[in-house]
């Protein structure tokens, strides 16, 4: 080639990760992780479950059942959240009732954990037997409109849109960041 003169080339650049995975380097080892951290949940919720069934008969309440309740969608939600990656990491694509699916697990996750959290900060079960009627009506309250803003959340996740149309999770938070600053 003399030099000045134009060089015309044609192609493509193609990134490939090594074994076929469609996850970024940094993710490949995310859908085992959270595989693993599932089962671990699960074996605590057995574990939690079989001492409150036998050795703590009597002792146990609806506050322990509640207790149990979060480990199981934490197990739940980590379950869901491996398969949504898992799918992702094979085939580079997973439908959207998959990640919509991990996305209800979570909040219902978050929901459970906040409403243990507020009725063991409120002293239920552990300072005395019952609540009030207007910290239950609160409890119930919160407890219904955190439902509500999931299924609204949810349901505004589109497969096209980046951004869903109307986003409810800043409603969603203030709520729990209502209810954590009540328990402090």
């Amino acid at each position: 080639n003399e030099p000045r003169s134009t060089l015309r080339l044609q192609g493509y650049v193609e990134y490939e990760n090594p074994g076929g995975q469609h996850l970024p380097l940094q993710l490949v080892y995310l859908p085992e992780t959270v595989r693993i951290a599932s089962a671990a949940f699960v074996l605590l919720m057995l574990v939690v479950a079989m001492v409150l069934s036998i050795a703590w008969q009597r002792a146990a309440s609806l506050l322990h059942a509640l207790l149990v309740t979060c480990l199981w969608l934490k197990s739940a939600e980590l379950a869901c959240k491996w398969k949504y990656f898992d799918l992702l990491g094979k085939h580079g694509e997973a439908s959207v009732w998959h990640y919509q699916v991990w996305q209800v697990a979570a909040k219902l996750h978050s929901i459970s954990e906040t409403q243990l959290l507020l009725m063991t900060a409120l002293g239920w079960r552990v300072l005395r037997p019952r609540l009030s009627s207007m910290e239950l009506r609160f409890v119930a309250l919160s407890l219904s409109f955190a439902s509500c803003l999931v299924v609204l959340q949810v349901l505004a996740i589109n497969a096209g849109a980046a951004q869903p149309l109307m986003s409810f999770t800043l409603f969603f938070y203030t709520l729990q960041v209502s209810c954590h600053l009540l328990i402090l």
